[in-house]
């Protein structure tokens, strides 16, 4: 398994477990190691299905990939994309993210997947095209619980998720 991080961040945290282990165990990099931005590392994983999560030194998850059976190359970002770092600051988990550019008339795929949630005081890093953004985020059950609209995330931006950034 390799991972190549194009993100602008130090990747600091590595956890790579069983799919069917109930926690994601050690970090895989250690407490000294790190990949750096335009860096790539590989890892010799045991058979089977396994989960992975990529951190960023500030925890910010950047990328997961889940029952991965096969070699992986999981690339963390794009050379070519801006990141927005979501915090959710709600008492509730976000199941759904949306992303889309701002002229879009859908709000395009689910950022977080089948698996992945941002439960309350986590902290997700998403990667998007450098231009103006519309995002939404849904609870589990699919309610809207935060949208903003006309973002420009270069060179980053933070979207806070509050209950004052609760549209009626």
């Amino acid at each position: 398994m390799t991972i190549q991080n194009w993100s602008p961040y130090d990747v600091c945290y590595v956890f790579i477990s069983s799919s069917t282990a109930e926690s994601w165990g050690n970090d895989w990099l250690g407490e000294q190691e790190m990949i750096p931005p335009e860096a790539r590392q590989s890892f010799s994983v045991p058979a089977g299905p396994h989960d992975i999560e990529v951190l960023t030194c500030d925890e910010g998850v950047m990328a997961t990939a889940w029952e991965i059976s096969y070699d992986l190359e999981l690339e963390v970002s794009s050379p070519d994309l801006a990141p927005i770092w979501v915090i959710n600051d709600l008492d509730t988990e976000i199941c759904f993210l949306y992303a889309s550019p701002e002229i879009s008339d859908d709000w395009g795929p689910d950022r977080l997947g089948e698996y992945e949630i941002i439960a309350p005081g986590d902290v997700r890093v998403i990667f998007v095209t450098p231009e103006y953004i519309d995002a939404m985020a849904e609870d589990c059950d699919g309610n809207a619980v935060a949208q903003i609209f006309g973002i420009f995330p270069e060179p980053e931006y933070s979207w806070l998720l509050s209950d004052s950034a609760v549209e009626p």
